[in-house]
């Protein structure tokens, strides 16, 4: 999505910017010191996002009015401002690590990852044997947001990576001029077909990954001004094929 962005106000403490996207949906960000506070505005709704900046790096977490009402009125997490004390962890998410003595004398280091955190609060009654393990929606491991977080399985997990294929596309295989389209189902590599451009290709596996495993399926991001024509597409013969493996 498409974002335009003007500020409409800025002082000292306070910068105030207004973004516009293309739906014509108003976002609104206040920031005070080190905390920012977004209000997007839907109708009569509003939704309140407060963002921080991680103490080690540039990058910033997300968390919404639960979560940050969590973290600052729990007795513990208070007194360790744990707020203001997140890291950035080599994994791409937001880490607070404190050592803490126990009742023998002896220091323990407690490690908390905000997104476990946040899940285990809030969402632990979707926690399975099977769906244990804390992910992202967005694939933004510090976006925290209560809508944001799910519990996966390891192979669902496993699934959702990041892709290292050099098309820059998950599925999507150069061989010549054109490229392939390959997506694992059931521990099998499973041909989709040959397509002119990578794009296309990309947007074969979504299709494939949508058939196969519903919501839980990986999407490749593909561009806004993608056009395709009809005798480069076809989602019926990807649907047909599809269909044999699926019995």
């Amino acid at each position: 999505m498409k974002y335009s962005e003007r500020i409409i106000k800025r002082g000292k403490k306070l910068l105030i910017s207004q973004s516009r996207c293309l739906s014509g949906v108003y976002c609104y960000m206040f920031l005070e010191g080190r905390k920012q506070l977004g209000c997007l505005f839907v109708g009569k709704f509003f939704i309140l996002n407060y963002v921080f900046k991680l103490k080690n790096s540039e990058e910033e977490y997300i968390l919404d009015e639960k979560g940050y009402e969590y973290l600052t009125t729990d007795k513990y997490f208070k007194a360790c401002d744990i707020i203001h004390n997140f890291r950035l962890h080599s994994s791409g998410c937001a880490v607070f690590q404190k050592s803490r003595r126990q009742k023998n004398g002896k220091s323990k280091m407690e490690t908390y990852y905000l997104h476990k955190l946040i899940a285990e609060k809030f969402l632990s009654k979707t926690k399975t044997r099977k769906k244990k393990l804390v992910s992202t929606l967005n694939g933004n491991k510090l976006d925290c947001r209560i809508d944001n977080l799910v519990y996966r399985s390891r192979e669902q997990s496993s699934r959702l990576k990041k892709t290292s294929a050099s098309s820059g596309y998950s599925g999507v295989y150069q061989e010549g001029k054109r490229y392939r389209v390959i997506i694992s189902f059931k521990k099998k590599s499973i041909h989709i077909g040959m397509f002119t451009s990578k794009d296309i290709a990309a947007l074969a596996y979504n299709e494939a990954s949508r058939y196969l495993y519903g919501n839980e399926g990986k999407l490749n991001q593909l561009p806004d001004d993608l056009t395709i024509e009809k005798s480069d597409f076809d989602p019926r013969k990807i649907q047909l094929v599809l269909k044999k493996i699926k019995k």
